[in-house]
């Protein structure tokens, strides 16, 4: 089995774009079934996550990360991963396990802690993908603010994304996968 694709999704509120995942598995399905006419189930699972130890005191504590599999169709076992990260700083865990072919979805701004302000964090998400991320152009921020906080993040980002408009980025995850499967 083989990671062709993996795409890193660095937001503090990971949980309300899970979807994302079943997004990419009818992506992979409705490729598949123009190329055979056959339908076909992508299979998902998670492959892995966090692995904090629970205690009395941080039995709360959410999952700092998640990965999904998605089952490609091809015969060889390949899948795409999308995992999501909760902290601005991607663990080391998480970025060792990246395929070849990867791509970065990354949140501008989070709260600060223990106020009702945002900061931007982009700049520790970036600073932690050093070596990671090779090119700007495997990457997007993806944001609801507009503005200072995004025109703030160096280096000066591309490609930048209103979760206002989330079609825009269903639409880059499908150019990314069909690319991904036609080997471009």
């Amino acid at each position: 089995m083989s990671k062709i694709l993996s795409i890193l999704h660095v937001e503090d509120e990971w949980h309300e774009y899970t979807d994302y995942v079943h997004l990419v598995k009818n992506l992979v399905e409705s490729y598949w079934y123009e190329q055979t006419k056959e339908v076909k189930f992508a299979k998902v699972k998670i492959s892995g996550q966090s692995t904090a130890k629970l205690t009395e005191e941080n039995k709360k504590l959410p999952l700092s990360w998640q990965a999904f599999s998605i089952a490609t169709g091809l015969d060889d076992g390949s899948f795409i991963e999308y995992t999501f990260v909760g902290p601005s700083t991607v663990p080391d865990e998480v970025l060792i396990n990246l395929a070849k072919k990867r791509f970065f979805i990354l949140d501008v701004l989070r709260p600060k802690e223990g106020q009702a302000s945002l900061a931007v964090s982009v700049d520790e998400t970036l600073n932690s993908l050093r070596g990671y991320l090779e090119d700007i152009e495997q990457a997007v921020l993806f944001t609801a603010h507009q503005g200072n906080g995004v025109d703030y993040s160096s280096p000066k980002m591309p490609r930048k994304i209103s979760k206002d408009h989330k079609s825009e980025l269903a639409e880059l995850l499908s150019e990314l996968v069909v690319g991904c499967l036609t080997g471009g």
